[in-house]
């Protein structure tokens, strides 16, 4: 965690800005309740000279609201950065070893394919259980169900851990309810999963533009809160000069005009994709050696 100067006037400064990056870390760390995110936050705010603003990324957005639910004190304004406020459908994929990124990891592991590191690591972490969709808002399939998970298949994939399920099922306690100190930048019109189907032993997946590329829109909007749209992916959010500037703005007034209100989808069909296709957006062992890079272009 770091302090991140914008060149702010001397009455600015005198409140500190931080920013609580992604972290899967923060909220498994200690407990599922979460103590160490509030303690993260709570380092936040006794450092500043005024009640804070806090600038959260991705999943450090409910760390900080896991955080002002146990009292964390003198938060003047949560400026959220794409965070998944109601889940994604991206750690479905990480479950089940699809995942893109869990994938390359498995091309430097000599000995463990994308479905093992998946198994024995990943399906260890509870944070990744806290952000699978919110029941409220994907009714699609219960994936806080075992059963619902599909458990065959070639490579066959991992099984979710039941009791980490249920872990998950109650990540939404653990987060403050919006109020009007909350504020959400949201990146769309990026090629998203939105949607997955059971479809026999596989998932399928629906990807639209409504979204960052790692986030539904219609999974990070909270109710009654001011949503800020751009044109931007989820890992280049904090990095968007228009994002900088318009937080500068929040802070010293609560508003911007840098970012619309509205955004306007870019016209293009739904894809359709199964775990086949996604594990294919990666070359396993098979197609290339284990501890091989694999270049960004072919991900």
């Amino acid at each position: 965690m770091e302090r991140i100067d914008f060149n702010m006037d001397a009455d600015a400064k005198k409140t500190a800005l931080r920013m609580i990056p992604y972290g899967l870390y923060v909220l498994t760390a200690e407990s599922k309740e979460g103590k160490v995110a509030a303690a993260t936050v709570n380092w936040v705010t006794q450092t500043a000279f005024q009640p804070p603003l806090v600038v959260a990324h991705s999943m450090g957005g409910l760390v900080s609201r896991a955080a002002l639910a146990q009292g964390a004190p003198k938060v003047k304004r949560l400026i959220m950065l794409g965070t998944p406020n109601y889940g994604s459908f991206v750690p479905v994929q990480a479950l089940r070893g699809a995942y893109p990124v869990v994938r390359k990891v498995a091309l430097l592991d000599l000995h463990h394919s994308a479905e093992e590191l998946a198994g024995r690591i990943f399906n260890t972490f509870p944070g990744l259980y806290q952000m699978l969709p919110a029941p409220e808002k994907f009714s699609g399939l219960d994936l806080f169900k075992a059963q619902n998970w599909p458990a065959a298949g070639t490579p066959r994939p991992p099984a979710p851990r039941p009791d980490l399920l249920a872990v998950g099922r109650d990540a939404q306690k653990l987060l403050a309810p919006p109020d009007e100190r909350f504020v959400l930048i949201a990146g769309v019109n990026q090629e998203t999963v939105t949607d997955l189907r059971r479809q026999e032993d596989q998932f399928v997946y629906t990807l639209s533009r409504d979204g960052d590329g790692t986030v539904p829109l219609a999974l990070a909007q909270l109710p009654k809160v001011r949503t800020y749209f751009l044109d931007e992916s989820h890992g280049s959010l904090p990095n968007n000069s228009t994002v900088l500037a318009a937080v500068q703005d929040l802070f010293r007034t609560g508003q911007t005009q840098r970012l619309p209100e509205q955004w306007t989808a870019l016209r293009a069909p739904p894809v359709f994709m199964d775990e086949a296709a996604v594990r294919s957006l990666v070359p396993d062992a098979t197609q290339r050696p284990r501890g091989a890079a694999v270049p960004d272009s072919e991900v």
